[in-house]
């Protein structure tokens, strides 16, 4: 038994770094007619309404207490700051935020498949398929659903770094996957499930990374018989 060849490293020696400016290029081709749409929504009261983001200095407060009854995402809202910072209630900036997000989701997305898989087209087929697909519409286009954007994104980069630590034999990598997991469940905080069986995102997000990372699951993707 051996480890699989494909690590970060050689995804850097094979160029595959370049897929990430392709990813952003298409995702602003394919979500082009929704980046001049204006707020609806949520959007109304959590970004067009919400003095709290239009001041850098209240950063603070927004991690101090939730913004509304049952609303507590403070990486969300102060990505709206940014946003409102660099463009002030220019919905293009908002929805060129969720674009951006959404492609480097899809890049993660990429690379956590070549590692698992030690096949760099096949990844590249599945993440390209992930970027273009009309089910993430909403998560894209919709800019108060960014929050599960976020959750997605720093998901795949704890998984990502869990694995590198895992081939590599790089413990202090799995100090990186914690926090990026942490960060990831912090992103549905008071959201409601849309159902009574369903559970809430943030447990079935937890759910997916136990499930991914488990030892049975790890031993097919991380391992093959040397031959």
């Amino acid at each position: 038994m051996k480890s699989l060849p494909i690590n970060l490293s050689f995804l850097k020696k094979k160029r595959a770094w370049i897929v990430f400016p392709l990813f952003l290029a298409a995702a602003f081709i394919v979500f082009a007619n929704s980046l001049h749409s204006g707020f609806i929504f949520d959007d109304n009261p959590l970004i067009a309404e919400n003095h709290i983001i239009k001041n850098l200095s209240f950063i603070p407060v927004i991690f101090a207490r939730p913004f509304m009854d049952g609303y507590y995402r403070p990486l969300v809202s102060v990505s709206f700051s940014l946003d409102y910072f660099f463009g002030g209630l220019d919905p293009l900036v908002f929805h060129s935020t969720n674009v951006f997000l959404h492609a480097a989701c899809a890049f993660m997305f990429f690379v956590l498949f070549s590692l698992l898989f030690a096949e760099v087209r096949i990844a590249f087929s599945a993440a390209f398929l992930f970027l273009v697909h009309p089910l993430v519409n909403v998560n894209v286009n919709y800019i108060s659903d960014r929050g599960n954007i976020l959750a997605a994104l720093f998901m795949l980069c704890a998984l990502v770094s869990f694995v590198q630590a895992y081939k590599t034999r790089k413990m202090w990598l799995n100090f990186p996957a914690a926090i990026f997991c942490l960060l990831a469940l912090l992103q549905p905080l008071g959201a409601k499930p849309s159902g009574p069986s369903r559970l809430p995102p943030s447990m079935s997000r937890a759910a997916f990374i136990t499930s991914a990372c488990s030892p049975s699951c790890l031993k097919k993707r991380l391992f093959c018989d040397s031959r």
